[in-house]
């Protein structure tokens, strides 16, 4: 503080930053030599006073926390209208849940996310995004033919990891497609559905966006895997 300049601070901070990045090299050999502030420098006065010591054993580095395993199990919901004939990746609208205000990624929009068991099946993280959508967001649907929204097809993408600074997450992703009539929600400014082109307007984390990733490239697989059939034969 009494080194800083009241009147010019921003060029103090810059003097500071080419110092270190041109004199006080943190992964080279420091030009101490020729350091114009060395005679301020603890480290360079710990050197002298402690032979064994050394200015690039500063500054000491922590030992970096152990991160949190985590899984969660996402699911990519849509609804298409019923009895549409050619279902693309962007056909019908999409979920999407707002995060709470506080914690952590405050105030993003996700696709529905639980927290699951390190060794949770299949079926079980089924049950249980099944259990959250129906209680908690108030989606209600069925498998039967003549359910006011129905499964057309539920299958999944595989797993993503994502890693956070002090958390490394397992994400099970899977794609819910329902058709029907598109049902209202309690609480549109917390959950809402949307256009597959309007998704990349709602602040998605970088997390999502690899849940997106998955999303699109198994569309992708899927349509290249049907195009085969086609392929005019010489």
């Amino acid at each position: 503080d009494r080194t800083l300049d009241p009147e010019r601070p921003g060029d103090f901070n810059q003097a500071v930053m080419e110092l270190g990045a041109t004199v006080c090299i943190p992964n080279g050999t420091p030009a101490c030599d020729t350091c114009p502030v060395s005679s301020w420098c603890q480290a360079r006065k710990s050197e002298k006073e402690d032979k064994s010591m050394s200015v690039t054993d500063y500054p000491s580095k922590s030992e970096k926390a152990q991160k949190r395993e985590e899984r969660v199990g996402i699911t990519v919901v849509r609804v298409v209208s019923p009895g549409e004939e050619k279902i693309t990746k962007s056909s019908g609208k999409f979920l999407l849940v707002k995060r709470p205000p506080g914690g952590l990624l405050a105030g993003l929009w996700e696709f529905p996310l639980q927290h699951v068991d390190a060794k949770a099946s299949k079926g079980k993280i089924q049950s249980v995004l099944d259990d959250y959508l129906n209680t908690t967001i108030r989606l209600e649907y069925k498998t039967s033919d003549d359910a006011k929204l129905r499964v057309k097809h539920r299958r999944a993408l595989g797993e993503a990891v994502h890693v956070f600074s002090h958390i490394r997450m397992t994400m099970c992703i899977e794609e819910l497609c329902l058709e029907g009539e598109l049902p209202s929600l309690e609480c549109p400014d917390d959950v809402q559905w949307i256009t597959y082109d309007k998704l990349s307007e709602k602040g998605l984390s970088s997390g999502v966006k690899k849940v997106l990733s998955k999303y699109n490239d198994h569309h992708k697989k899927s349509k290249n895997s049907i195009a085969k059939f086609f392929v005019a034969k010489t």
